[in-house]
């Protein structure tokens, strides 16, 4: 393992840090979640353009640059938020987007915090880069960025066991999406392939079949990460609300659905057998009514569904799914919609630091219902198998 540098701030002194910590370093030491495998399959971080940009030609930097002042990167979401009423920003910018960081402030975060709270491995999700399909440039700009970003994950934390990272699929361009999993497959601390939900495809078209295959050649699972933006932005559904509140109940899990609806329908799990699917930060209570929902139209409508085989919830309980944000508000309900669907096997504890609403381990911890095995799986053995964590 590389050496880990120094830091400037003490281990386990958290207070005076964004989103500080030191609840949950009291958790895991009067918990013994140290003792656990817990591994944070969705944990963000601000990706520094500034640094990885610098692995591209200057002609080619230059051309990305034309006509922003900005930091490219971040232009599209900035222009985003400016165009949102002001209730829908973030309240806590310095949680919800975090600032850029170097390479050492990444690891500081993402092995040494984390490792306080009782998580032995971290899967970092990018942040802006996620929104590259909303972006008016033509595809070459989503797929070098795609290109410098996974150069910039893999030169500044293969060596660092604790941290694990995906290869961002550039989908306007699925076949150049297909060429850099070839490429970055194999390299170490790679573990899946995110794909943006922010598009107006689903996850049915036929267009990012080059990505499945790559995907599926190397045994890496496909991630796809909810959103609030894209509502915010284009979802008439979303126009009447002022507020994050409302637009952040339905957000999340609405922009999963579509994809999980569209997955199955068309039959991914039948044509890709052995790619396994990964749907981030719903929550878990949309999972048993979407299913409950599809099986229920699927019934009345099976010739729409020629693929299928057996009834929609049976491939839902073949995908895997995060906890956060854990809906923990009424305990006496949560036991039932856990048991409405193979959690135990299919859940994928995540944290979502730093973001404003991130989930301790201690959140899956003192669930009462969940047997002692439940929670070792959900905590990190099932994040293990599924991206082959050694």
């Amino acid at each position: 393992m590389a050496q880990t540098p120094s830091v400037t701030k003490a281990r386990g002194h958290y207070r005076h840090v964004r989103g500080g910590l030191d609840n949950a370093v009291t958790d895991a030491r009067m918990r013994g979640l140290h003792d656990l495998p817990i591994v944070d399959v969705d944990c963000h971080i601000r990706e520094p353009y500034n640094l990885f940009v610098k692995s591209l030609k200057p002609e080619l930097r230059k051309a990305l640059m034309a006509g922003y002042q900005d930091d490219p990167l971040d232009s599209k979401q900035s222009a985003i938020a400016r165009g949102l009423p002001y209730a829908l920003r973030a309240t806590r910018p310095e949680l919800t987007y975090p600032e850029e960081q170097s390479p050492a402030e990444i690891i500081d975060t993402f092995a040494h915090r984390m490792s306080d709270i009782g998580i032995k491995r971290s899967i970092l999700i990018p942040d802006t880069i996620m929104r590259l399909p909303m972006d008016p440039r033509p595809a070459r700009f989503e797929v070098e960025i795609a290109r410098a970003y996974i150069r910039f994950m893999t030169e500044n934390f293969a060596d660092y066991r604790e941290i694990n990272f995906m290869i961002y699929a550039p989908l306007k361009d699925p076949e150049r999406a297909a060429e850099i999993i070839d490429d970055a497959a194999s390299e170490k601390g790679v573990v899946g392939v995110q794909l943006s939900v922010l598009t107006p495809q689903g996850a049915d078209t036929d267009e990012w079949n080059p990505i499945y295959e790559a995907a599926q050649r190397h045994g890496l699972p496909i991630v796809i990460h909810g959103d609030a933006i894209y509502a915010g932005e284009r979802g008439w559904i979303f126009a009447p609300f002022d507020r994050l509140l409302p637009m952040h109940v339905l957000a999340f899990p609405l922009t999963l659905a579509r994809h999980i609806v569209s997955a199955v329908f068309d039959g991914l799990p039948v044509r890709f057998p052995n790619l396994k699917f990964v749907f981030m930060e719903g929550g878990i209570t949309y999972i048993p009514w979407l299913m409950q929902r599809m099986d229920d139209e699927y019934i009345k409508r099976k010739n729409e569904a020629p693929l299928l085989s057996k009834l929609p919830s049976e491939y839902m309980n073949e995908f895997y799914y995060t906890t956060q944000p854990l809906e923990g508000a009424h305990k006496n309900t949560l036991e039932a919609f856990f048991r409405m669907f193979d959690s135990e096997n299919h859940l994928l504890y995540a944290s979502d630091y730093p973001h404003w609403d991130f989930d301790a381990p201690s959140v899956i911890y003192d669930l009462s219902f969940l047997s002692s095995a439940a929670k070792r799986k959900i905590l990190g053995e099932n994040a293990a198998h599924v991206f082959k964590m050694t």
